[in-house]
């Protein structure tokens, strides 16, 4: 029971964080008017969407809410957190994510689009998202008015081995580089925000020039995801510590759950709560000599009938590997309440008719689960997870143990 009530606390505490809709920060429309109040947050995530027409503005916290044009917006952002100008750029928009691309070329076009100034100095480093995947652009003072990208992309070669282009390698020794560096300081820079910021604050440092960092604070915080689960399971189902253990039953089950995460500053640790939902069909059968009289070969069958909900509690540690994904583990602890009907038959060995003798009353207990998983483009994920022996004959004593262990593979989207 203090299990229960700990797991409910965490799920309910985890469940209160919420997330402001407007933060402090500024617009300056295509005349230079430069306005202050407070922005709808998800703005600075979707200004580059297509079905994104309108800022949503407010000049104080509790007045009404403004719709402003896209169109009469030329700068927006919140002090030195963050800032997007709106300025033309030479993009390759190829998505990252795109399993398929076996071109190792490059189509780059002119847009006008908003880009996330990371650093700003002699040298100016941005972001730019269109859904595709997080691109990152330069312009030097002095250069034409256009932002030009850095390129990279991964492509399939006709052996269908995974290859990459590397030309922003080359771009940033030929652009970026200070004196004394060589082709080979460049060589394993990764397409990598952090490690571009550390080469554009070297090269502004090396020329006189200050640089200006913008980071999200608001990134840095504690933040509260909540995500949908679709799974897949693979029930491990046996009775033992009676006479004969019956051997174990393989029982495949669909689950469906919901997840919300808190994840701290690091963005390296989080801790987790979630709820699973998976209906159980399936039987086990014991065969041997059972009589307390004489050996009397008798066939005992178990049919499993029930609905098993899981709630979990735990924290999960992530790494980093490429620019758009991670790798997780988690370990956590559960309670799992199950209904619905387990009798238990018996029949003289090799007669095919059984008698029921007896239903057993079903009941939850406590287990322990771990998992490994990987998180592509902040939405999208998948996970292995493992749910050590839960006993489901409740608190009935007398009929054996029955354990249900569980190897499960869950598909995740992160809202």
């Amino acid at each position: 029971m203090k299990k229960l009530l700990l797991l409910n606390t965490l799920l309910f505490s985890v469940l209160l964080f919420g997330q402001k809709d407007f933060r402090q920060g500024y617009y300056i429309n295509n005349q230079g008017l430069k306005v202050e109040g407070y922005i709808k947050s998800n703005t600075f995530k979707t200004s580059n969407d297509p079905s994104f027409s309108n800022f949503e503005f407010k000049i104080a916290s509790n007045q009404p809410i403004q719709n402003i044009e896209k169109s009469v917006v030329r700068e927006f952002g919140s002090g030195l957190d963050l800032k997007f100008v709106k300025m033309k750029a030479l993009v390759d928009d190829v998505s990252f994510f795109n399993k398929s691309n076996n071109s190792k070329d490059f189509t780059v076009t002119e847009k006008i689009v908003f880009l996330n100034v990371i650093v700003e100095g002699k040298a100016t480093l941005y972001a730019y998202d269109g859904g595709q995947g997080v691109k990152y652009l330069w312009k030097k003072e002095g250069d034409e008015e256009v932002a030009q990208q850095f390129l990279y992309k991964q492509y399939y070669q006709a052996s269908m081995n995974l290859a990459s282009n590397a030309t922003f390698k080359d771009q940033l020794f030929k652009n970026l580089s200070c004196q004394n560096q060589t082709v080979s300081d460049f060589s394993k820079v990764q397409y990598d925000k952090e490690e571009l910021i550390s080469i554009f604050e070297n090269y502004n440092k090396c020329n006189g020039s200050t640089s200006i960092a913008f980071e999200d604070s608001d990134e840095m915080k504690t933040r509260v995801y909540f995500s949908a689960l679709l799974g897949y399971n693979l029930g491990n189902f046996r009775v033992d510590k009676i006479q004969h253990p019956t051997d174990p039953e393989t029982i495949g089950m669909a689950s469906i759950g919901g997840e919300a995460e808190l994840l701290f500053a690091s963005g390296t640790t989080g801790i987790y709560a979630n709820f699973e939902y998976k209906k159980a069909k399936g039987s086990t059968e014991q065969t041997g000599s059972v009589s307390q009289i004489g050996n009397a070969d008798l066939r005992r069958v178990y049919r499993l009938d029930a609905n098993f909900f899981d709630l979990v509690g735990g924290v999960r540690f992530y790494k980093k590997i490429k620019t758009h994904s991670e790798v997780f583990l988690g370990a956590g602890v559960g309670v799992n309440f199950v209904s619905g009907r387990l009798p238990f038959y018996q029949s003289s060995a090799g007669d095919e008719d059984l008698t029921q003798i007896r239903n057993i009353e079903l009941g939850g207990s406590p287990f322990f689960t771990c998992q490994v998983g990987y998180r592509f483009n902040k939405h999208y994920g998948i996970d292995i997870n493992y749910d050590s022996a839960k006993k489901i004959f409740g608190d009935q004593t007398g009929e054996g143990e029955a354990k249900f262990s569980e190897l499960g593979v869950n598909l995740r989207y992160t809202f």
